[in-house]
């Protein structure tokens, strides 16, 4: 694994539903990184029950709470839900309304991210709370189809930084195999 060496600005970051975090800022890294102990999936929402069962924790990145109980009474311990990561709600109002496109969507939200974070530093915090509860992570929003979603941008945002091993992609049946070796 490799060390970071980061010119160090610690900021707090609220995370939603009461969630506050320290990101360690650094505007000058631009290396891959193996920094992850734990592995970092995306997924839906709907199959929130499934990937618990499959060992995984779960951090919804969604701006609105889901209409229907996808939470159980374990909750908080069995996911975490850090509002800060979905697009801004006038972007969210945007798209939805067709005032502008994916394109504009998607510049818009990636302008989002640079501006609240760092790659280094949510990796980070997604490492410690991984680290934490000890399980794999999966960060979840409503969009069924990754390629048309916040959580795939997010998750190509940071995979610029981290090396093969550690990129971040959708959750599938493939990684129960993987897992297991």
């Amino acid at each position: 694994m490799n060390v970071i060496k980061m010119k160090k600005e610690d900021k707090k970051v609220n995370l939603g539903s009461g969630n506050v975090t320290t990101i360690t800022q650094d505007k000058e890294s631009s290396e891959t990184h193996s920094m992850i102990k734990h592995k970092i999936f995306t997924g839906y929402i709907a199959k929130t029950k499934y990937y618990r069962n499959k060992g995984l924790f779960t951090i919804l990145i969604c701006r609105w709470k889901p209409k229907y109980d996808i939470f159980d009474p374990n909750y908080p311990k069995n996911h975490q839900w850090w509002t800060a990561l979905s697009p801004p709600e006038s972007t969210l109002k945007a798209i939805k309304s067709k005032e502008i496109d994916w394109v504009e969507y998607t510049h818009q939200y990636l302008n989002y991210l640079n501006s609240k974070f760092t790659k280094e530093g949510l990796i980070a915090s997604l490492s410690k709370c991984a680290d934490y509860y000890n399980k794999d992570l999966v960060l979840l929003c409503y969009e069924k189809d990754s390629n048309q979603c916040h959580r795939g941008l997010l998750a190509h945002w940071l995979n610029e930084i981290l090396d093969e091993d550690s990129k971040i992609r959708e959750y599938s049946e493939d990684e129960i195999q993987l897992r297991l070796f």
